[in-house]
């Protein structure tokens, strides 16, 4: 009986210290975001790709932050681009990492005129507005280098 209520106790002790550790931080402050509304992946729909130098200009021009996806291309380019591959969003069985930009060019997404746009173009076009920067690791190895650039 003793020992059933130590491994309970235990097992209990073991939560409680991993919910703890897991809990937001209260002492960030996040004032900057309060209000704010975001586009994921900018003001996408039909037509108008999400990632794209569209969806990112439509988003600016509504007033809304932007949340974002980037990755290097193999020439190690940052490209604003959700996917390890280019299947759903352009239709091609190749990974975003096995092709330099110079190749991503040649794929429009989701049908349209749209391009994978670099990091620094999409900067250009929020024109200052919120951001938050989801770095995907489909390199896993690439990713620390990343997170330096950016």
């Amino acid at each position: 009986m003793l020992k059933a209520l130590l491994i309970v106790a235990m097992v209990t002790f073991l939560i409680l210290l991993w919910l703890y550790l897991i809990a937001p931080a209260k002492d960030k402050d996040c004032n900057a975001f309060k209000g704010i509304m975001f586009a994921h992946r900018g003001l996408h729909q039909p037509n108008i790709p999400e990632n794209s130098g569209m969806a990112f200009k439509m988003a600016a021009d509504a007033g809304y932050g932007v949340e974002l996806d980037i990755q290097y291309s193999k020439d190690m380019k940052i490209v604003v681009f959700h996917d390890a591959t280019l299947s759903r969003m352009c239709g091609v069985d190749k990974k975003v990492s096995e092709c330099t930009y110079e190749e991503l060019l040649n794929y429009s997404l989701d049908g349209t005129d749209e391009k994978i746009p670099l990091f620094s173009e999409v900067l250009e076009i929020l024109s200052g507005a919120p951001l938050v920067c989801e770095i995907k690791n489909h390199n896993g190895n690439r990713n620390y280098k990343l997170c330096n650039r950016i």
